[in-house]
């Protein structure tokens, strides 16, 4: 059985999830695009470029190789990925409400559920770094891709409001 894994996600209706990497389909770019201005009150991306700060709705979800996951709740941002590495200090991060998602540090690890499932999925606390060492690495990918397909200043919009070029622990 293979170890669960951690993946950044747009959320781009209700409940309906859109992993991200630098291998978007064209179409799955123009979803990640267009939800993207949207959820930020703009027609396009071109239309945040004035914008101080962007939002993102989704998150990490941990997912397991079965596919159940445990998804982002409401109000959580994508924005916020960096402070997942505060789980190596034993300290939980916000995942969203409605429903929202239980995190409990069980012995070396730490363990997911979401509110009114019984799935629960457990993450070795050792495995985190090169988890999300792995969401860095899709999410470069992501901004090569936009950057390629939309030009510099939305991947600059993109990468300003995501931290991704920043260095990562």
């Amino acid at each position: 059985m293979s170890s669960p894994w951690i993946e950044p996600v747009l959320e781009v209706d209700h409940w309906r999830f859109l992993p991200l990497s630098g291998d978007l389909s064209p179409a799955e770019l123009e979803t990640f695009l267009k939800t993207w201005a949207e959820y930020n009150d703009a027609e396009d991306p071109r239309g945040l470029l004035d914008q101080e700060m962007t939002l993102f709705p989704g998150g990490l979800r941990v997912i397991r190789a079965s596919g159940a996951s445990v998804n982002p709740g409401c109000c959580c941002g994508l924005e916020d990925w960096r402070e997942w590495s505060n789980l190596l200090d034993r300290t939980h991060v916000w995942m969203g409400h409605d429903p929202g998602v239980v995190q409990e540090f069980v012995g070396d690890g730490i363990r997911f559920s979401q509110e009114g499932r019984e799935l629960r999925i457990d993450l070795p606390l050792r495995d985190l770094p090169g988890l999300l060492a792995r969401v860095h690495e899709d999410l470069r990918g992501l901004l090569t891709l936009v950057e390629r397909e939309r030009g510099a200043e939305v991947a600059a919009l993109l990468d300003r409001d995501l931290h991704i070029s920043d260095p990562f622990p």
